[in-house]
């Protein structure tokens, strides 16, 4: 619920649903402990993208750490805080810290749930973003095209996650003076959008 209403813009009733959420998950059902720490990774990526960085970085940093110390390496939830945790970093310039993590995150996602599976394309996708960030063009050309690879074998041509990938693609080529190169992605991805 909190992360949807975070996707509508109704900011505090979403910090709302997820601080109630924790102090029931911490209060109530200790057992439950693990959902209190996804919520809280949930939280923090609320209020980073409100402008509360340092709080946001804490925050999923505890949640992150918190899940490391508690539940197996392979647990979903430990892998979603740990790829929230690392496009927070991204986000925040620590670009080496968030790559090692999402790689890291990425190879028990591919254990876990095969090379193709979205779960694991929302990690190789939050890794080319990273690498766009640190502008390191060449890294994230080579991630994007077996990502754009995996979602025309998926999702087809006709598709948004294909027309995003597309439009990252044209930037990380046009960056390394590829311009012709590019410019079918960006077309591409703009005829998507149109």
């Amino acid at each position: 619920l909190g992360d949807a209403l975070a996707e509508v813009n109704r900011y505090e009733d979403a910090e709302a649903v997820l601080g109630e959420g924790i102090a029931r998950a911490r209060r109530d059902q200790p057992e439950q402990r693990k959902l209190a720490f996804d919520m809280q990774s949930r939280l923090a990526w609320l209020m980073f993208a409100q402008g509360q960085i340092e709080p946001a970085l804490r925050l999923a940093r505890e949640a992150w750490q918190s899940l490391v110390a508690t539940v197996p390496a392979d647990d979903q939830q430990r892998l979603d805080a740990g790829k929230r945790y690392a496009g927070l970093l991204a986000a925040s310039g620590e670009h080496d810290k968030a790559m090692t993590l999402l790689r890291d995150v990425m190879q028990h996602r591919i254990r876990l749930n095969g090379p193709e599976h979205p779960l694991t394309l929302v990690v190789r996708r939050e890794l080319a973003t990273a690498l766009l960030q640190k502008r390191d063009f060449a890294a994230a050309e080579l991630e994007l095209r077996q990502l754009l690879a995996a979602y025309e074998r998926l999702y087809g041509e006709d598709n948004g996650y294909t027309a995003g990938v597309h439009g990252m693609l044209g930037g990380s080529l046009r960056e390394q003076g590829k311009v012709a190169e590019a410019g079918p992605h960006y077309r591409a991805a703009m005829e998507w959008h149109v």
